[in-house]
């Protein structure tokens, strides 16, 4: 009995630090940012678009997890009562910092784009394909593909630099108008040409003077290899340009099933953002 019980001393020892290094802390709310601090109110929520889904909403705080995920407690109104809630992997700290600081920006009449570098290269990261629409009656535009509804599609003006708060920015082209999408590809000809020209010029120089012995004739000796060696870097330059390019990728739209098959080009693939939604 002497030894079970020392084996329970043991094993609570032993397993109790893990238990606190692994569960959460939720006495200490984090501030996301200088704009909201640690609790979102029901007027910022408003403001920025944030927890949409809840009716009843009064306000939110924030808990960093050590993944760098925010969980938030949100507490609202329902039933005559005030709620509860805890929303656990609501977003990530620099998702969410960045999505205010863009609306608050906005709503100064700054531009996106004026906001830090290294924020701007992270929001402007994630980016749908070009596409090229053509309407049934032979009409033709072009845009990034944001979002994928059920029966039409969102695209977005490239000219206004990553502005999705302003709804001008973003129209919407419905199935039923559509005969035909294209997916830009890209081509690499161009470059492969110009790495191969470099290339060539540096493994011809040295091929050219390997050719150096002294005797009287080199130079003209070197001539024909050192011109085998430059044209043979371009046409590989060339050919592996041509290899890595993609071609246009053509769509017919016949059905709601072709405009869903379109999601995997959007910028937002899964999940269509609240800003969005405003878009009818």
């Amino acid at each position: 009995m002497k030894t079970n019980k020392c084996l329970n001393i043991v094993l609570l020892l032993l397993f109790y630090p893990c238990t606190v290094t692994l569960s959460q802390d939720y006495s200490q709310p984090y501030i996301v940012n200088s704009i909201i601090g640690d609790t979102l109110t029901k007027s910022e929520r408003d403001n920025y678009l944030l927890f949409q889904e809840i009716d009843g909403f009064n306000w939110a705080v924030f808990y960093l997890k050590q993944d760098s995920v925010l969980d938030a407690k949100v507490n609202y109104h329902r039933g005559g009562a005030d709620r509860d809630t805890l929303i656990e992997n609501y977003k990530k700290l620099k998702s969410l910092d960045y999505h205010i600081r863009a609306k608050n920006a906005l709503d100064q009449g700054i531009t996106v784009s004026s906001l830090s570098e290294n924020k701007a290269k992270e929001y402007n990261s994630a980016k749908g394909e070009i596409i090229k629409v053509i309407r049934n009656n032979g009409e033709e535009t072009y845009g990034e593909l944001l979002f994928v509804r059920k029966n039409s599609l969102l695209l977005y003006k490239s000219e206004c630099y990553n502005n999705l708060f302003m709804p001008d920015c973003v129209w919407k082209e419905n199935q039923s108008e559509l005969k035909r999408v294209i997916i830009k590809g890209n081509s690499n000809f161009g470059l492969g040409i110009i790495l191969g020209i470099l290339t060539g010029v540096v493994v011809g120089g040295i091929v050219f003077d390997s050719y150096n012995d002294g005797n009287i004739c080199w130079g003209r000796d070197a001539i024909v290899p050192t011109i085998l060696s430059t044209v043979g870097c371009i046409t590989l330059g060339a050919t592996a340009g041509i290899a890595t390019s993609n071609p246009d990728n053509l769509i017919e739209i016949f059905s709601e099933q072709d405009i869903q098959g379109l999601s995997k080009y959007a910028r937002f693939q899964y999940e269509e953002p609240s800003q969005l939604k405003a878009i009818k």
